[in-house]
């Protein structure tokens, strides 16, 4: 059948074509080359041509909800291991570039307030989740591999317009785990140290053992210097 003599045309529905710019050796694939969203569009249309599209508008966005509240819980163990941290963050990024091609190529099947109102539950459910988790960690390592995954979850989010500044305050309070991990590390090794010394003195015979040791451990004393 001719869609051109159809009553209402996708057009009519609100479903915007994008096309593709620019040279296709730089072209960077998008969430249209990832995920194949005709079936949303065909079920936009034919509700619209039916009359119906408020009831698809709000079965799309009740669906989509649940999905989030899904996509949103972290795995009991994430705190073990770097991959399930990416895989947490990736699930999420993945769930909101969609909505915001929906929101761009679509006319009101979902707007700039319902994709804000996700947002904001999905920041508050991924701090509180990072909070619990990063706790846990007692690896400095990890940690650092942390920060740095949270600052690329929260540039890639801010580059389609999310506000991501409680990610970034996130970050101070990482850096503060960070510290402590270091402290508690590295008291237990000072202390083992500490605890096997014998505090014997160091016999040095000549000056060149004695630069030797003392370009190891800096240390300078007036008194020593005139010896």
């Amino acid at each position: 059948e001719d869609m051109s003599s159809s009553p209402v045309s996708e057009n009519d529905s609100g479903i915007i074509d994008v096309e593709d710019e620019g040279d296709e050796e730089l072209e960077v694939l998008g969430a249209q080359d990832l995920v194949d969203f005709s079936p949303v569009y065909r079920c936009l249309h034919i509700y619209t041509v039916l009359g119906a599209r408020d009831a698809f508008e709000n079965y799309y966005r009740k669906q989509r909800r649940k999905q989030a509240r899904l996509v949103l819980q972290p795995p009991s163990n994430m705190h073990e291991t770097l991959e399930d941290y990416r895989k947490y963050f990736n699930q999420i990024v993945g769930f909101f570039v969609v909505e915001d091609h929906i929101l761009h190529t679509t006319r009101g099947l979902v707007n700039r307030a319902y994709i804000d109102e996700l947002w904001e539950l999905a920041l508050s459910k991924t701090i509180a989740a990072l909070r619990t988790h990063s706790s846990y960690c007692t690896d400095p390592e990890l940690a650092l591999d942390l920060k740095n995954l949270i600052v690329l979850f929260a540039d890639t989010l801010q580059g389609y317009g999310f506000p991501v500044n409680q990610l970034f305050d996130m970050l101070l309070e990482i850096r503060d785990q960070y510290s402590e991990i270091l402290l508690k590390k590295w008291s237990g090794t000072f202390r083992q140290i500490l605890e096997s010394d014998n505090y014997s003195p160091m016999s040095v015979f000549d000056e060149e053992t004695y630069r030797y040791i003392t370009g190891q451990f800096p240390f300078l004393e007036a008194e020593l210097e005139k010896q």
